[in-house]
């Protein structure tokens, strides 16, 4: 009988199992594995845990099953695989390329499907000639190796796997959430978003035939969540992942635009401390395709696993090799020592897991660590850790090969080294770099040529007292890098120091801490030392400036302290005078006596509590005094408001006082920049933000606001409050169609949200409206949410603003989850020319106004296209999100009747910014131009204004605005009266 190898033998077994009907299929893998676990060798806590074979095996039976239910190739009829022009999967050409799966199948299985001519690896580039090229070969899922890495010993290195959220994002056939849930026995939290539909039944069906397994390899725990939808419409499962996994899953099912899109939405909702781990490496290479508006390396840091890659390879050595011992080097017959080298090998590994682009390099490392060897002919094996070169493969990967001027690389233990692991730093604002609530990460990297432990300490003790000038704490770490075996004859001239600074917020008054150190195995060019010193000089003037700032941007509450402090003491004094003078004391000398007593007796827990605040601060009142000799942060400066002559610059202008900074301000009645004194009491002002200035709204056709316009729209809405919108419509506005109409329950008291999409051809318009809130427990909540916000509490809405949380959950569960953006988005795609009109009232409005933003910010349909009016719409977010409205939608109407009081909740405590710092103020509710104020009845031919600042100062007394029934009372008409009419055109159209 034929002895046969291990690839021999591992495709009879597959091809066994193979044959069997699925009933005998997993009896037989159950009686597999209870047969090699009553071996001793097999159940020994060596193999079983260390080496982690069940674990494999299990993935491989699931690769097993899935080779039988999907085709060759991994790519189903319903994907829509799209081949990029450019960007780094370019080379990949539509007849050219192989799509074959790394879970399916590795490296051994894909070239025995190679030589028995299953997949043809080669294409003619000139037909009818030999002139041919080999084909591309793409994986869409990891392979069950690089899933040993990521869940065995990169994760695991920096935090726990088990009780975390595992997000799989474009899950496809499922390869990572089933290796997710058995490394970590079943008890992490495991969750795959997939878009296509048949790969979400793969999936399941996957997921319930073998859950029995699951469950005896995961101590009968197994916690897997499928979800089909796109990753856009689940930014609250993206923030709430603790680790990410993603294998190049936009690359090849998203154009350019799109691609751009997701990963914006990413780094957006990205939860901060958070691990991402991708395939292929994130770097500025990756991004250059798709000229993204953001710096990568600020929002996710690279995490230092070179070290982890060495123990994993040779983790990999001694599972695969462990029959090896020392291999001699040399000839035993020469008259040179023999020398043993044990480790070489793994040193070398530990060594080369780099993106090398020169192959000269590496064959200089490995001269330079076997210098020591002085042999005429020495031989070693190298394994590399890389993919970017030509392999070598050869069939005994312990044989020693020649060391001539090429290096043989062998490609048995790689594990592809695009894959990166990262942690999430900074939580990306796509309007401003530097707003949002998140920390400015700022580096500073110090290469030297040290060629001695005494050279690095100067180096290091110079940086130290730089740093200490400028009042930075710094724990320095040493770290050499050692380079195969020192000796008296070798020189290492490859020592690097990698010292990571990071800034913190500016309400820590900028400290600087260093959070980590790197053992860094990465081999360049030798850097002259010294050279980058000069950064840390340039570091602390930004770190000066931000201390400044910060204290600036805190005056306000300095002033406010100090007033307290001085009313409470002046307050005591003449309290204490005026008892004496009650008392009518005779003696003199008994009168100053009294005096100081009562004095104290009367203001001393006054000045107790003020000299707590007073220290507290002190440290800001002596920055602020600073400012006086500072010069070069005052780039608003200017000598006097008055010399500015328009609103954008005047609104960026201060001047000091005192050395405390008065911000200008633009009197929009008199167009004149001043100081606080210069607008008069009643007439509104822009300060702080040119956002505020006045802009006068469009009047060309097709850009305007008109009263028809208007009434049409609300007749629309009105419908909504029907039981048969239809036919309330069919009397209205008959060319209007209703495509779908939706209700849900959108809160904890069983209210309704209620909205619907239509179409008119004759207008060539597509329509998504709102109904409002009922004059119930609807409204009373809403009430109850905006004081909240007032407050700051706000929900996080798209472009990293914030909306009332009210309005959020409203939004998530009618526009979302209820269906009508699927609807929209079928609608758009069959009529792609046509306008959309977003509309509601209230409530209604503001949904109306985060769904023309959603659509806009996900580019579902261009801005130009989008039409957003809203009635009686209340501040439906914060003041960033009024910015992004005015950013996203040229075209966008507030209708405001008169003094109707939801069009003024939630108020500002601060409108006019004047008094909070610039933190506050971006939290504070705000609204967005532009408004449409009907200071009438609203009847037919009734005028209207329409304000040129966002706030509505110039047009309406909003301290006025709290009038109920002028928000049931829109046009002239009340809603139930319109309603009995069964629509009747002539009343409102």
């Amino acid at each position: 009988m034929a002895i046969l190898s291990l690839d021999e033998a591992k495709k009879d077994f597959l091809n066994l199992i193979n044959k069997l009907d699925e009933s005998n299929k997993n009896l037989f893998k159950e009686w597999v594995f209870s047969t090699f676990k009553s071996d001793p060798d097999y159940s020994s806590e060596s193999s079983k845990t260390n080496f982690g074979y069940s674990n494999e095996d299990i993935l491989e039976s699931y690769a097993s099953r899935l080779r039988d239910m999907v085709p060759l190739e991994a790519t189903l009829n319903s994907e829509n695989i799209i081949f990029q022009e450019t960007g780094p999967d370019s080379d990949c050409k539509k007849n050219t390329t192989i799509h074959l799966d790394a879970f399916l199948y590795d490296d051994e299985y894909m070239e025995y499907m190679i030589e028995e001519g299953i997949i043809k690896c080669y294409y003619c580039v000139d037909c009818l000639s030999s002139n041919v090229k080999k084909k591309t070969f793409i994986s869409h899922s990891l392979s069950i190796l690089q899933q040993r890495y990521i869940f065995n010993f990169l994760l695991p290195q920096y935090i726990s796997i088990e009780g975390k959220v595992i997000l799989d994002i474009g899950s496809r056939m499922g390869a990572v959430m089933y290796g997710a849930n058995i490394y970590s026995n079943g008890r992490s939290k495991v969750i795959g978003i997939e878009m296509n539909e048949d790969w979400c039944r793969v999936q399941r069906e996957i997921v319930n035939s073998e859950k029995e397994t699951l469950k005896k390899n995961c101590d009968g725990i197994i916690d897997i969540e499928i979800i089909e939808g796109n990753i856009l419409d689940y930014a609250n499962v993206l923030g709430s992942a603790d680790i990410i996994i993603m294998n190049n899953v936009f690359s090849f099912f998203n154009d350019i635009l799109e691609q751009k899109k997701l990963w914006k939405f990413v780094f957006q909702n990205l939860k901060r401390g958070s691990f991402l781990v991708h395939n292929p490496k994130l770097d500025d290479e990756y991004f250059a395709h798709l000229d993204m508006d953001f710096n990568v390396n600020d929002v996710i840091e690279p995490l230092n696993y070179k070290n982890v890659l060495k123990n994993f390879v040779i983790f990999s050595l001694i599972l695969n090799h462990a029959q090896n011992q020392e291999i001699k080097y040399g000839d035993e017959s020469s008259s040179d020592e023999v020398r043993t080298c044990t480790n070489w090998n793994i040193t070398i590994i530990s060594l080369l897991k780099i993106n090398f682009e020169k192959f000269q390099i590496i064959e200089d490392i490995v001269n330079t660590i076997l210098e020591d060897c002085r042999w005429k002919n020495y031989t070693i094996n190298v394994n590399f850790l890389t993919k970017d070169l030509t392999f070598h493969k050869i069939p005994n990967p312990m044989l020693p090969i020649e060391l001539t001027t090429e290096i043989r690389l062998l490609s048995l233990y790689t594990v592809d080294d695009r894959i990166d692991a990262y942690k999430t730093t900074t939580i990306f604002a796509s309007d401003n770099m530097d707003g949002g609530n998140q920390s400015t990460g700022n580096y500073i990297l110090v290469l030297t040529n040290m060629e001695d432990i005494i050279r690095d300490e100067v180096v290091l003790n110079y940086v130290d007292n730089e740093l200490k000038k400028k009042k930075i704490h710094l724990r320095v770490i040493k770290i050499i890098l050692d380079i195969g075996k020192k000796s008296s004859s070798t020189k290492i001239h490859h020592p690097h120091v990698w010292y990571k600074l990071l800034t913190r917020s500016k309400d820590n008054l900028g400290r600087v801490s260093l959070i980590e150190t790197y053992d860094i195995l990465d081999i360049v060019k030798p850097c002259p030392s010294l050279t980058n010193l000069q950064k840390i000089h340039q570091y602390g003037e930004l770190l000066k400036e931000r201390q400044i700032q910060w204290a600036l941007d805190h005056i306000n509450d300095f002033i406010i302290g100090g007033l307290i402090v001085f009313l409470a003491i002046m307050a005591g004094f003449l309290a204490a005078i005026y008892d004496i003078w009650n008392r009518k004391k005779s003696q003199s000398h008994f009168y100053f006596k009294s005096l100081i007593i009562i004095y104290y007796e009367k203001v001393f827990i006054f000045i107790f509590d003020g000299f707590i605040m007073i220290f507290k601060n002190i440290i800001c009142f002596l920055l602020i005094i600073l400012t006086l000799w500072i010069t070069k942060i005052d780039a608003g400066m200017v000598n006097a408001c008055s010399d500015v002559k328009n609103c954008s610059a005047c609104t960026n202008s201060y001047v000091h006082i005192f050395s405390f900074k008065e911000y200008c301000r633009w009197c929009i009645d008199t167009k004149k920049c001043g100081t606080s004194l210069a607008c008069p009491a009643t007439s509104p002002y822009a300060m702080r933000d040119s956002f505020k200035c006045p802009i006068q709204a469009p009047t060309a056709k097709g850009k305007r606001y008109t009263d028809k316009l208007g009434r049409s729209l609300y007749s629309l809405i009105l419908a909504t409050k029907t039981d048969k919108p239809e036919k309330c419509l069919k009397n209205s506005r008959p060319d209007v169609k209703i495509s779908k109409y939706f209700d849900v329950e959108c809160d904890q008291t069983k209210n309704n949200c209620i909205g619907m999409t239509a179409i008119s051809k004759e207008a060539k318009s597509l329509y998504i409206i709102y109904r409002g809130s009922g004059f119930d427990k609807q409204l009373l909540q809403e009430f109850v949410h905006a004081i909240a916000s007032q407050f700051g509490a706000w929900e996080k809405f798209v472009n990293n603003t914030g909306v009332m949380t009210y309005f959020h959950s409203a939004f998530q569960k009618l526009f979302i989850e209820g269906g009508m953006m699927k609807d929209i988005q079928s609608l758009i795609k069959q009529y792609p020319t046509y306008k959309l009109w977003v509309s509601g009232k209230g409530l209604g409005g503001s949904l109306a106004s985060m769904t023309a933003l959603y659509l806009s910010n996900k580019t579902i349909i261009s801005s130009d296209k989008i039409k957003l009016v809203t009635f009686g719409e209340p501040r439906t977010g914060n003041y960033l999100y009024s910015k992004a409205i005015e950013k996203s939608l040229p075209f966008r109407y507030r209708i405001i009747h008169r003094n109707d009081i939801v069009t003024n909740i939630p108020t500002s405590i601060d409108p006019d910014g004047a008094i909070l710092t610039t933190a506050g103020l971006a939290q504070q509710p705000h609204f967005y131009r532009y408004a449409v104020h009907y200071d009438n009845k609203m009847e037919r031919d009734d005028t209207f204004d329409i304000c040129s600042t966002p706030e509505d100062h110039k047009c309406r007394n909003l301290a006025a605005a709290i009038d109920i029934n002028d928000h049931f009372n829109y046009f002239g008409i009340k809603e139930e009266d319109y309603v009995k009419s069964n629509c009747k055109k002539d009343i409102l159209l």
